[in-house]
């Protein structure tokens, strides 16, 4: 398991002052040591390792990136800049939001709040959804033609709602009775609870381990057996795209699988409280971005009627009192 520890992250800490402009030619700003002393302030603010080591190499980033001159300090000139070199690196829009955020947290630090500049607004993605019925599809073949384990990873998607590092991160000792404890994902430290199914393929992929591994995901085949899957999720993505072409035609990520379990709980008039939880969202706005509502759905609902009593409809009273041309009432 990692440890909660923050010494235990690694940073790239520079032994070289210059490659980060901070010589005595370039307005004796010692570089290095503010990123050190900023890494320190990270450690006590923040718990989540990832956190931390995103902020941090934001800040570096930001460092490398802008232009000093002799005994100068940092401008709004060189803010708009570093951001103009964001959007000439061709990087995602999330992406370029983290990045200013880094920066915008280090300019606080460092007592220049008034160069921040506000953070772009992440912009949400819309996910290639699938039916209940397709979900449980794949369930099933992957119950009688996959590895257990690989049944496995799609039930912790479906039945957990995890992410793939949260899959990949996974240990026996954070399974206890019928909860699963997450230990600093992404959303920090959480609780899960297991389905009757989570529970009966964990103790059978359990007994099947051989030898048993601390992590519940290991690598079965490769060089690599026995190892814990890669945090970045690439084998736990490649598994779910693979799996869902071969069933339905369609090759899904994760993400998508996980929106669609979470679009179909809304459909199905799961209550938003418990598909928060379940998803172990902090914030409301964050499962809402999950319930995939297109055209087809308000057509679909619009053509079988609303829910509301139709005694009260202007077309039934209208027709029933004076026909008229349906076609007239919209």
């Amino acid at each position: 398991m990692q440890s909660n520890n923050s010494a235990s992250i690694t940073f790239n800490n520079y032994e070289d002052d210059t490659s980060l402009g901070g010589d005595s030619q370039r307005g004796n700003i010692n570089m290095r040591n503010p990123l050190d002393k900023f890494q320190t302030y990270l450690e006590v603010k923040y718990r989540k390792k990832k956190s931390i080591l995103q902020y941090y190499r934001g800040a570096k980033y930001f460092y490398e990136h802008i232009e000093y001159k002799p005994t100068s300090r940092i401008t709004s000139n060189d803010v708009m800049k570093y951001v103009a070199s964001l959007n000439k690196k061709g990087l995602r829009h999330n992406s370029i939001a983290c990045y200013i955020q880094s920066m915008d947290m280090y300019l606080e630090y460092i007592g220049r709040a008034e160069l921040r500049i506000p953070i772009p607004r992440s912009k949400s993605i819309h996910r290639d959804t699938i039916t209940r019925q397709q979900i449980q599809k794949i369930l099933r073949y992957a119950r009688d033609n996959c590895h257990i384990m690989e049944y496995l990873i799609l039930l912790f998607v479906t039945d957990l709602d995890c992410r793939p590092h949260e899959i990949a991160l996974s240990r026996w000792d954070w399974v206890k009775d019928n909860k699963i404890f997450f230990k600093d994902c992404k959303t920090g430290d959480t609780t899960g609870y297991l389905t009757n199914e989570l529970i009966e393929t964990l103790r059978i992929w359990e007994g099947q381990q051989d030898p048993k591994s601390e992590y519940i995901f290991i690598n079965i085949g490769s060089q690599c057996k026995g190892l814990p899957l890669s945090v970045n999720g690439w084998k736990i993505r490649n598994l779910i795209r693979k799996t869902s072409k071969k069933v339905i035609g369609r090759r899904l990520n994760p993400q998508d699988l996980r929106a669609s379990v979470m679009t179909e709980e809304f459909n199905h008039f799961i209550n938003p409280k418990v598909i928060q939880r379940k998803a172990r969202h902090s914030d409301y706005k964050s499962t809402l971005k999950y319930n995939h509502v297109d055209d087809k759905n308000l057509i679909d609902y619009i053509d079988t009627g609303t829910i509301f009593n139709t005694e009260y409809k202007v077309l039934s009273k209208g027709i029933a009192e004076n026909p008229v041309d349906k076609a007239s009432h919209i």
